[in-house]
């Protein structure tokens, strides 16, 4: 669990639409257990994913 409180947000100009944050430009992408999500779509999972790669590293 995170707790915490954001104190500031930082975009690039490219990133906004009339003034305002416009997600489709910045495209995040975001961790909610159980899976990593672009907008709108999971893009992979938890720990399992990074296990893989670890792994493929050597």
């Amino acid at each position: 669990m995170f707790l915490g409180e954001i104190t500031a947000v930082y975009v690039d100009e490219a990133g906004l639409t009339d003034g305002n944050l416009d997600p489709k430009k910045i495209n995040p992408i975001i961790m909610m257990y159980p899976g990593y999500f672009k907008l709108g779509q999971a893009i992979g999972t938890v720990f399992q994913d990074g296990m893989a790669y670890k792994k493929s590293l050597g």
